[in-house]
């Protein structure tokens, strides 16, 4: 939506203000920003929503299971849930009820929250300052 709004009128605003045979130049250069702009939003999102999933998981084990596991072993334990997600992803869905799918679940679906208001946040910013 932000670049649907934003880039034909900044397309506009550069075309207009060259001269006509610097316009391939202007237009390869605005592309290129778009880009750069598109890929880097998406990297800092998906670090907040990394980040977020990391804290929350942190925070659900304590409160769950209150000074059973330290960090190290989170770490450890989300390690091997990396190496074997295609099969520990399968566990998971079949037991619903657990308290590891309550757990993941909730953790990912708040990470999201957290980076859906970050965005919010950054284009309401972005609006009052422009």
């Amino acid at each position: 939506m932000g670049l649907g709004i934003a880039l034909p009128l900044t397309a506009n605003i550069i075309l207009s203000s060259v001269h006509s045979h610097e316009q391939p130049d202007a237009a390869d250069i605005m592309s290129t920003s778009a880009s750069l702009g598109s890929s880097m939003g998406t990297a800092i999102i998906g670090l907040v929503l990394i980040l977020g999933t990391l804290n929350g998981l942190y925070t659900a084990v304590d409160q769950n299971f209150p000074n059973q596991f330290s960090k190290n072993q989170i770490d450890q334990k989300l390690t091997v849930y990396e190496e074997k997600v295609g099969t520990t992803h399968q566990v998971i869905e079949a037991n619903k009820s657990s308290v590891l799918y309550t757990i993941v679940n909730d953790t990912v679906r708040n990470a999201m929250k957290t980076a859906f208001e970050f965005v919010s946040f950054i284009f309401l910013i972005s609006f009052i300052i422009y």
